[in-house]
C-alpha cells in the first residue's frame, strides 16, 4: 500500500508541473487562444462548460474524470493548431467546478443525459468527437451507446471497463460516516460517483453490443488507478472492427499530463480518420 501511495503521489506531482506549463504545446511567438466560459440550463440547473476555437468547426467534447473540472484538459484547449481546425469544449460535469450546484449524478446513464446537450453544440458538417480521460471516457461510452448516431467517435484515455474493477474495496470504506468526515468536498463527490460504478459498469457491459462508432481506448500499463486489465474486458465486449487500443508501457493513470505529446498526437490521426457528416437537417 505504501508503494502504491507514493507513487500516485509522484504522478500528481507530474501532474501539478504540467499544469504550471499551460503554454509548452504551443509553438513559440504564438498568442495563446482566448477561452470562453458559457453555461446551458437543463432541468432548471446551470452546467458550465469552456470553449475554444472555431465555433464553425468540427466539435471536440473533453469530459473530466472524478473529481475534476474542464481544466484537466485545459492544456488542450490553448494548442493554436486545434483552435485554428476544431471548436474545443469542455464540461465541468454536474456536481464538479461550476456546475456543484447541480449535484452528483451517480448513474452513467443520468451522466449521458446532463452532457447530451453539448452535442447541440457543434455546428459543422461533421458530428462532434468525445474525449474523456478516466471515468470521463467511461461516460463517453456511455453516450456512444446512447447517442451514437450524433456522434463521429470517442477517445477513452484510463477508462474503467469491467464491472469487476469498477467500484473498489476502498470506496466502500471511506463511505463511513466517521472516514468519510475527514473527506475534501472533491473526494466526497468522487467517491458518490464511485460506489455506484461497478452496477454502472455491469448495464454499460451489456449494451456494448450497441457501440457502433470508432473507438480509441488509451492506456498506461502501469496505472495503478484504472487497471490495464480493463483493456482486456473492453476487447472481447466492443466490435473489433469499431475498436482500436494503444497501450503504453511505463505510464500510469495521469498519461493526459505525463504525455501530452503522445496524446494530441493520437488525438489528431484518430479525429482526422473518423469525422463523418452530420445528419441533415
Amino acid at each position: 500500500m505504501r508503494q502504491v501511495i507514493r507513487r500516485i503521489a509522484q504522478r500528481c506531482v507530474i501532474y501539478l508541473g504540467w499544469l504550471l506549463l499551460t503554454g509548452s504545446l504551443a509553438v513559440a511567438g504564438d498568442p495563446m487562444p482566448r477561452l470562453e466560459h458559457h453555461h446551458y440550463v437543463l432541468d432548471g440547473e446551470k452546467i458550465h462548460y469552456v470553449s475554444a476555437g472555431a465555433k464553425d468547426k468540427p466539435s471536440l467534447i473533453f469530459i473530466h474524470g472524478t473529481p475534476g473540472s474542464w481544466d484537466a484538459f485545459g492544456h488542450l484547449l490553448q494548442i493554436p493548431q486545434w483552435t485554428q481546425n476544431y471548436h474545443l469544449i469542455s464540461v465541468d460535469r454536474p456536481g464538479f467546478g461550476a456546475s456543484r450546484e447541480a449535484g452528483i449524478q451517480d448513474s452513467l446513464e443520468a451522466q449521458s443525459y446532463w452532457l447530451q446537450p453539448l452535442l447541440a453544440l457543434n455546428h459543422a458538417d461533421q458530428k462532434p468527437v468525445l474525449i474523456g480521460h478516466s471515468l470521463g471516457g467511461t461516460i463517453g461510452m456511455r453516450m456512444a451507446v446512447d447517442l451514437g448516431d450524433q456522434i463521429s467517435g470517442l477517445v477513452a484515455i484510463a477508462a474503467p471497463v469491467n464491472p469487476r474493477l469498477g467500484t473498489r474495496w476502498y470506496h466502500c470504506l471511506v463511505n463511513f460516516r466517521l472516514i468519510n468526515w475527514l473527506l475534501p468536498a472533491g473526494l466526497k463527490a468522487a467517491n458518490k460517483e464511485m460506489l455506484p460504478l461497478s452496477a454502472g459498469l455491469q448495464r454499460l457491459s451489456d449494451d456494448l453490443v450497441r457501440l457502433n462508432v470508432p473507438t480509441l481506448i488509451i492506456q498506461g500499463e502501469d496505472d495503478l488507478i484504472v487497471s490495464a486489465k480493463n483493456v482486456a474486458y473492453a476487447e472481447a465486449h466492443i466490435d473489433a472492427s469499431n475498436l482500436s487500443i494503444r497501450r503504453v508501457d511505463d505510464v500510469g493513470h495521469f498519461i493526459l499530463w505525463e504525455q501530452p505529446g503522445f496524446i494530441v498526437n493520437e488525438i489528431e490521426v484518430f479525429v482526422r480518420a473518423n469525422l463523418h457528416p452530420s445528419p441533415a437537417l
